[in-house]
């Protein structure tokens, strides 16, 4: 970690001063060092702590090298342009720390975490697609393979008088198709139908997909056709129209 500290101004400079000799024991330090030798190492320290305390301690070992109580400014000016004291300090050198390791572990460790918590927003959601998909497939099969309920259908016979309106016992008569329609194919005569009155907007397509929802059960859309010659598969169909749906085939 690097801490970038603002110069001190030289009243600042001068409190440091007289503070770290209080704390080294001095009761007035005025009677260390005189003011124009703390104002000479105000001055060349130019606000920097480190230099500051550096300077300070070259001029008391001048001083006390040469004896001088107060130390004067002449001493502090002749220590502080080069002259060196006379019993030097040792200096320690103190190696730097590496944190460079530490850094390392971190971010690995926050990549690794960043990477559990992708897999786990990832994974979630898929498994519950996964889950929806083989739910609608299973419900899809099952509706597949179940029969459709009987229709009620009435037996090609001579119409009962109290027959409703929707339901009638024989197909319509078909008439006489004009030139233009094609041909329709002939409706077999064993296949029951169910009259049903369309809504409004239906088409016999739409009626088709609705009426027959298991393929397995389907008539072909020809025969529905066939049933209803007078209607063509996307002519949209009034409310109440009567349509024919031919019921399932008698050999399924």
């Amino acid at each position: 970690m690097r801490i970038r500290l603002p110069l001190l101004t030289p009243v600042e400079a001068r409190g440091l001063i007289e503070h770290r000799l209080r704390q080294a024991g001095a009761d007035d330090p005025a009677k260390l060092l005189t003011p124009e030798a703390i104002e000479a190492i105000v001055i060349e320290a130019g606000g920097i702590p480190r230099r500051l305390l550096s300077l300070g301690d070259r001029v008391l070992q001048a001083g006390a090298a040469r004896r001088r109580l107060p130390i004067d400014y002449v001493t502090a000016e002749a220590a502080i342009r080069g002259g060196a004291p006379a019993v030097a300090a040792p200096v320690r050198v103190r190696p730097p720390i590496s944190i460079e390791p530490r850094r390392a572990a971190v971010l690995s460790t926050g990549l690794l975490t960043r990477a559990a918590r992708g897999a786990s927003r990832i994974a979630i959601p898929t498994m519950l697609l996964i889950v929806a998909v083989g739910v609608g497939y299973w419900l899809w099969a099952l509706s597949d393979d179940t029969a459709p309920p009987p229709a009620p259908t009435v037996a090609a016979a001579s119409p009962s008088p109290s027959a409703s309106p929707v339901q009638t016992a024989a197909a319509p008569t078909p008439p006489v198709p004009s030139p233009p329609q094609t041909a329709a194919a002939p409706v077999p005569a064993e296949v029951n139908l169910l009259f049903i009155p369309a809504r409004r907007g239906d088409t016999l397509r739409t009626l088709y997909r609705a009426a027959y929802r298991a393929p397995r059960y389907r008539p072909p859309f020809d025969q529905l056709l066939a049933a209803n010659p007078d209607l063509t598969a996307d002519r949209a169909l009034t409310a109440g129209e009567l349509v024919a749906l031919p019921g399932p085939l008698l050999d399924r």
